[in-house]
């Protein structure tokens, strides 16, 4: 019998568990819908607007095609910060992207054992720069 309820408490506890965490992921989900749903109060104001900016526009003021990125959140994921390649083409969009004034986090998965010069300069000149940079670390080896 007491077998049983202990079974019966475990089972009971994982419910719950699992209906918290169901929870919290629908409200996640929800609070980034209504974030990149447009303002229905504001719709009507929004298509005046983009009308009279598409008849009143010419080429030279809407120059800047990263201008839709204005205060959007972007993750960027490296395998590592470093000046091959791929790292330097990802730092290279991080900051146009901030300089089209968005929010750049930047998360590489290895950071070197030693205090490398290089990986703390680009670090550095990141930071300097407005991109966030966040080390993940994992202590599983596969």
């Amino acid at each position: 019998m007491v077998k049983h309820s202990q079974a019966l408490m475990e089972m009971r506890s994982k419910k719950c568990a699992l209906t918290l965490l169901a929870l919290f992921a629908l409200s996640t989900l929800t609070i980034l819908f209504i974030r990149t749903s447009p303002d229905s109060c504001n719709t009507a104001l929004l298509q005046l607007e983009t009308s009279q900016t598409l008849t009143e526009s010419s080429p030279e003021q809407n120059s800047d095609p990263l201008q839709f990125m204005k205060s959007k959140l972007v993750l960027m994921v490296s395998h590592e910060l470093s000046l091959s390649g791929g790292p330097l083409l990802l730092m290279e969009l991080a900051f146009l992207l901030r300089a089209a004034r968005s929010d750049v986090v930047w998360i590489t998965f290895q950071k070197p054992p030693q205090t490398d010069d290089v990986v703390y300069a680009l670090e550095n000149k990141m930071l300097d720069r407005g991109v966030q940079v966040l080390y993940f670390s994992s202590n599983k080896t596969y």
